[in-house]
C-alpha cells in the first residue's frame, strides 16, 4: 500500500503560543522557507487558518434545523501547486475564495468538515 509521508513541522514559542510578535520576526520567513522545502502542502487547525485566511465565521445558525445531505464533494481538475488544509470540523471557516495567498504562493484551500 502507497501512504503519504507526513512532516509534523511546527512553529510555536518557548511557551507553546503558536501565534504572537515573535511570528512577524525573521523566524516566520525561516518557517516558510523550511516547509515548502519539505512539501508543497500544509495543514492547520481552524483558529489558525482564520488568522490569516478566512473573514472568520459564518453564522449558521439561519440553517439550523434543516436537512443536510452528507456526502464528500471533491471537485475535478484538482491539478494545483501548493495545498492548504484547514481541519475545521464544523464548517465555520468564512472561505471567500478557494484560493488565498500564503508566503508567496496561491495556496488551494481543502476544507475537511464532519458530520
Amino acid at each position: 500500500m502507497n501512504r503519504s509521508k507526513v512532516i509534523v513541522h511546527m512553529y510555536v514559542s518557548i511557551d507553546g503560543k503558536n501565534d504572537g510578535d515573535y511570528s512577524r520576526a525573521a523566524s516566520s520567513s525561516y518557517y516558510n522557507d523550511e516547509l515548502f522545502k519539505l512539501s508543497n502542502a500544509d495543514a492547520n487547525g481552524r483558529m489558525t487558518i482564520q488568522m490569516y485566511a478566512t473573514l472568520g465565521e459564518v453564522d449558521l445558525m439561519p440553517y439550523s434545523g434543516q436537512g443536510i445531505k452528507y456526502e464528500d464533494w471533491i471537485p475535478n481538475n484538482l491539478n494545483e501547486k501548493y495545498w492548504s488544509i484547514s481541519f475545521d470540523r464544523k464548517g465555520k471557516c468564512n472561505w471567500q475564495s478557494q484560493y488565498f495567498p500564503y508566503a508567496g504562493r496561491n495556496m488551494r484551500a481543502i476544507e475537511v468538515v464532519t458530520e
